[in-house]
């Protein structure tokens, strides 16, 4: 080869050098009809053609090689994030689950094992999204797909894996190539019971768990409103026990706490579903009727009805331990007729009527 290479003159060896860069560079053809064309004898096309292929052969491999050590890279890459992401599933205290993009649970983490109160192989084998369908989570999970946007709701008293919860979901698309979505469960229930039993003491008596002062306006302010749009018929009656005070003092708050929580029960008994019966004193209780439009003589006449109910049953005995008592009641009507008339002023004019009621009752004992 050396031999050969001392018979080729500077200028042939120029050619032999432009040759390879050339070639190189996808002119082979080029190189053949211009370059070659009667310049070159046989022997010097056949080298020209052996170094071109070695050249060739030995870039190929260095690209080869540096491409699979690339690839290999890439791999270890991918797989160590993998490996991340599984860790960091298993270890986040949340529930959360891996699901494919026919919504196919894939995996899932301890937690949300534990939520569903199965097994992960159940979960990868038999779970998909569809149980969702009914409270609308499958319908999210398909507009993550769609949007691409990760998208977060509430549920409220929605009936989970056979478990009644609160709970409030993400789901998040994890813009992979197999297009899987990650969706991460948050257990509201504790909190919402929480806020719940507060806002029930807000708005209730915690003696007689009747509606208290603040709910009954709120209502009747409702009702109101109500009447303008509509012209129904509204009426509150104001009530107070009569000589409940003697019981307090003759037998103690013990029984005038049983009184009272037996005059809320027979007052609950007697009116329906719709009437709001409230406690907004000691022994002070309103109820607000709803009734139909009808003329001014069918609404009294309803509500004398509903007030007699109320009179009978609280006249009844009390059995309060060992004591039995006869109660009785003073009852004050209101009927609203006028649209601009307030919550505040029906219900003093109420409270009015009740104390006329009750200065009767006494002028008849």
């Amino acid at each position: 080869m050396k031999l050969l290479m001392h018979r080729v003159s500077l200028e042939r060896q120029l050619v032999l050098v432009f040759a390879v860069v050339a070639l190189f560079m996808g002119g082979y053809e080029f190189l053949k009809e211009w370059i070659f064309q009667g310049r070159l004898s046989s022997w010097q096309s056949h080298l020209i053609t052996i170094l071109v292929t070695a050249a060739l052969a030995a870039a190929a491999s260095a690209y080869t090689r540096q491409w699979l050590l690339l690839l290999q890279a890439k791999l270890n890459e991918t797989r160590a994030v993998s490996k991340f992401n599984k860790t960091l599933l298993y270890a986040t205290p949340s529930p959360m689950a891996v699901y494919s993009n026919d919504g196919q649970c894939v995996d899932a983490n301890d937690a949300f094992v534990s939520l569903v109160g199965t097994s992960r192989g159940w979960l990868v084998e038999q779970h998909d999204i569809s149980i969702w369908k009914e409270v609308g989570l499958e319908a999210d999970f398909r507009q993550v797909q769609m949007t691409g946007n990760a998208l977060s709701r509430e549920l409220q008293d929605a009936t989970m894996f056979g478990k009644e919860m609160w709970i409030e979901y993400l789901i998040t698309p994890i813009h992979d190539a197999d297009g899987h979505l990650l969706i991460q469960f948050t257990d509201l229930t504790t909190a919402k019971r929480l806020e719940l039993g507060l806002r029930h003491l807000a708005f209730h008596d915690t003696l007689t768990n009747l509606p208290n002062r603040r709910l009954f306006f709120d209502r009747l302010e409702h009702a109101l409103l109500n009447r303008k749009r509509s012209g129904a018929r509204l009426a509150v009656l104001f009530i107070d026990l009569n000589r409940f005070k003697q019981v307090n003092d003759t037998h103690g708050h013990e029984a005038g706490d049983q009184m009272l929580i037996e005059a809320s029960r027979r007052m609950q008994q007697v009116l329906r579903v719709s009437d709001t019966v409230a406690r907004v004193g000691g022994d002070e209780f309103v109820v607000l009727l709803e009734m139909p439009n009808d003329a001014d003589s069918a609404v009294w006449d309803s509500v004398s009805i509903v007030s007699d109910k109320i009179r009978q049953a609280l006249v009844a005995p009390y059995q309060l331990g060992a004591i039995t008592y006869m109660g009785s009641a003073s009852i004050g009507i209101k009927i609203v007729t006028d649209n601009d008339a307030t919550a505040d002023e029906i219900l003093q004019y109420a409270d009015a009527a009740m104390y006329r009621d009750k200065q009767r009752h006494t002028a008849g004992a």
